[in-house]
């Protein structure tokens, strides 16, 4: 498959302690890698796979990809209209499930404090001023 000129990127899927070797073998046949979490297990193979990438010239993603989560974007919207006030250490959490982005306008400090202390899906920590 590494050999077939019309692939131009793979996606490595293993276990986790296995990520290491088909990336390098793939970004040393010229193709561009998609990895899924955790890079690796060690730093040696992260290394190895990040020295690979740049001597390839290739691009090397890690597939973290909860930027668009509907909680992430439930907690960006609640800083954003000022609900909890200034934040000055924000710390999230995942641990499994979904939350409703949809809170209420009415009492929405009170509503988003729950919802981003207690959802199933996330812990969200945040120190307001």
């Amino acid at each position: 498959m590494l050999e077939m000129d019309e692939i131009d990127a793979v996606s490595v899927c293993t276990y986790n302690q296995g990520h290491r070797r088909p990336v390098v073998a793939a970004l040393q046949a010229g193709k561009h890698v998609f990895c899924e979490k955790p890079m690796a297990v060690t730093l040696a193979d992260a290394t190895a796979m990040v020295r690979a990438a740049k001597a390839a010239g290739k691009i090397l993603q890690i597939g973290i990809h909860n930027s668009f989560s509907p909680e992430l974007r439930f907690a960006k919207r609640v800083v954003d209209e000022g609900v909890l006030g200034e934040i000055t250490m924000p710390k999230r959490q995942a641990v499994g499930g979904a939350a409703s982005p949809d809170t209420p306008s009415s009492t929405k400090k009170r509503q988003a404090l729950a919802q981003l202390s207690t959802s199933a899906s996330t812990t969200c920590t945040m120190r307001c001023l």
